[in-house]
């Protein structure tokens, strides 16, 4: 099959990273596939044929669709019924999670989506959902398409909170669709990283597992029992052992009282970190800078 590659600066302006497109296809639309790009399209009405990679199946009003790049793929309309598709086109930088609120569910939800594409057990070219209510989908694609059109301040953040509302809108509908292969143990893996990517980075704020289960929009008893089972450990232990690793570094790199190492890791009551401390490494934060500490080379002449 012959075919067109499309790269996305075709399609936008310098630097965006998103773009919205309704197409009216009355007959064929020409195959082609993505560059750099990926495509979530939604049949909003028609009928007709998907070819996809030489294959052929029939699509409808309701299906939505998850490109990979490079796959190709084209729409046949039948005579009677054109179809009207919505596209949303984006390269996934655009996914810097700058909305505090749903990072980690869309974090989850953009990689587990693409490791049912990628899973080397049963690899996608793309996600098809059927039977996709029309109505709040519409309107997401209408706003997004309002705001590009416009481009009013703010209009890149505004499409960046819907293409996120969109992957989580995608992300539970294949999860709740019993056709489509799930994997729990990536789903909880995914939960697990994001959550631990968290701790890392904000190891000396007050980090609960309340928090954090809200950031992956889970219980807090389901949040806790996944983490227990990927790590082997809890989510208060694994933040000590970080907050305590940090902690000797410090000692052993500094002359910062211990006091001001304890408020640096996370600490503000000393003898909570003195118990911690000692706990891990059988010392105290002193008798561990006694040995440890690497001292300053002598500067020269």
């Amino acid at each position: 099959m012959q075919y067109q590659t499309l790269q996305f600066h075709s399609y936008v302006q310098q630097g965006e990273k998103i773009r919205i497109l309704v197409d009216e296809i009355h007959g064929h639309h020409p195959a082609h596939a993505h560059d750099d790009f990926i495509e979530i399209a939604y049949i909003d009405g028609g009928r007709g044929v998907h070819i996809l990679n030489g294959r052929e199946e029939r699509i409808s009003e309701g299906n939505l669709f998850l490109f990979n790049p490079h796959i190709v793929h084209a729409f046949t309309a039948d005579e009677d019924a054109p179809l009207r598709v919505y596209n949303c086109l984006f390269q996934p930088p655009t996914l810097d999670y700058s909305f505090k609120n749903c990072k980690d569910f869309v974090d989850v939800a953009y990689h587990y989506l693409f490791y049912s594409l990628y899973s080397e057990d049963d690899p996608k070219d793309y996600i098809k959902l059927t039977g996709v209510s029309g109505e709040d989908i519409r309107l997401l694609f209408y706003e997004m398409q309002r705001e590009y059109d416009s481009m009013e301040n703010g209009y890149e953040q505004v499409l960046k909170a819907d293409l996120m509302k969109l992957l989580i809108f995608i992300f539970r509908l294949y999860k709740k669709d019993n056709r489509q292969r799930q994997n729990a143990a990536v789903y909880k893996r995914l939960v697990v990283q994001e959550a631990a990517a968290y701790i890392k980075a904000h190891f000396a704020e007050n980090v609960s597992c309340e928090q954090l289960a809200e950031r992956a929009y889970l219980s807090v008893n389901y949040f806790r029992k996944v983490f227990k089972e990927i790590t082997g450990m809890t989510m208060i232990r694994m933040l000590q052992n970080i907050r305590v690793h940090v902690a000797c570094d410090l000692l052993a790199s500094t002359s910062m009282p211990v006091e001001r190492v304890a408020a640096q890791v996370g600490y503000d009551d000393v003898k909570f970190f003195y118990k911690v401390f000692k706990d891990s490494q059988h010392m105290t934060p002193g008798a561990y800078r006694k040995q440890y500490r690497v001292e300053s080379p002598p500067k020269s002449d």
